[in-house]
């Protein structure tokens, strides 16, 4: 199974899978070769993918299980890879007291009524969610007087600032640190650039539903430093010359079927000749000349470029 684990995870790589989703391969793995009862994944089907996206009810095991189909498809080990049910995350992992611990009770009504009203996607709302608990332990911690967001001052708002360009992975949840993964450790640049979205957003949403009074500018008050945002900026990946040659023959031969549609109809949002003038000036935007010499490598980064 060790093999077939890192053949997978591998070609869900080279697919572009984010590595939460590997993560989740080898229990995936293992619940599918239970099902068909095989050690070799050319035995799974596609009733099997079906059986345990059905059962799995969870976001994260219906993700890899999709992935995967997608990796089998490729492969010609199943026909087509398997669609979405759309699950809806789950709003607790846990006793709500625990989830609810070192919370300020008026915070904490505040917060689960802008998670049920937000129009924002459920999996945006859950991660908005308990990011603003973990926000109102701080305050518990280093405010104790204040009790609600309509108390915060504009003074209140830069210490929340602050706490998040310095916050640390772990820190403010309720989960133990062993529980988190790469505890103690200074979290990302666009990570904290998250945090102040969501404070920002949070402030605006209870301000504009006139909630709490307005007694700052949530926009000004949570904007991100420029030394922050500096830390964000391009970062391509290298692909291998398999990958790119696929990427090149796919931009080369794109047809109307891989286009969405409006409305469930025919109509694609853009014309497919624009998308077709739009996917050659993606590939080939540097003219061969002015890249940089090959190496023996031969790896292109996703931006078109050889990378040396």
């Amino acid at each position: 199974m060790a093999e077939a684990e890192l053949k997978i995870k591998n070609g869900l790589r080279d697919l572009g899978y984010h590595p939460r989703t590997l993560r989740v391969v080898p229990i995936t793995l293992a619940q599918l070769l239970l099902t068909v009862r095989s050690p070799r994944i050319e035995d799974i089907t596609e009733v099997a993918l079906l059986q345990l996206q059905g059962r799995g009810g969870t976001v994260a095991l219906e993700t890899c299980v999709i992935a995967v189909s997608r990796f089998l498809a490729e492969k010609g080990i199943v026909e087509n890879p398997i669609r979405r049910l759309g699950l809806q995350p789950k709003l607790l992992h846990g006793a709500p007291d625990i989830i609810l611990s070192n919370v300020p009770d008026e915070w904490a009504r505040l917060a689960k009524q802008w998670h049920e009203t937000s129009p924002l996607s459920p999996n945006c709302r859950l991660r908005h969610y308990y990011r603003i608990l973990s926000v109102g332990r701080w305050m518990r911690a280093m405010h104790p007087e204040i009790e609600s967001p309509s108390q915060w001052t504009r003074s209140v708002a830069s210490e929340a600032v602050a706490m998040c360009i310095n916050q640390k992975s772990g820190e403010w949840a309720n989960l133990g640190a062993d529980r988190v993964r790469n505890s103690g450790r200074p979290m990302s640049a666009s990570t904290k650039i998250h945090s102040l979205s969501m404070l920002r957003t949070f402030f605006r949403d209870l301000q504009q539903w006139e909630v709490i009074p307005r007694r700052f500018d949530p926009y000004t008050a949570f904007q991100a430093p420029r030394s922050l945002r500096a830390l964000t900026g391009p970062d391509p990946r290298i692909l291998q010359d398999d990958v790119w040659a696929k990427l090149i023959w796919a931009g080369l031969n794109v047809t109307g079927a891989d286009l969405s549609t409006q409305g469930g109809g025919t109509a694609h949002y853009y014309p497919l000749p624009f998308v077709r003038a739009l996917a050659v000036v993606w590939l080939f935007c540097r003219a061969p000349m002015e890249r940089d010499p090959p190496t023996s490598s031969g790896m292109y980064s996703v931006a078109g470029e050889r990378s040396g």
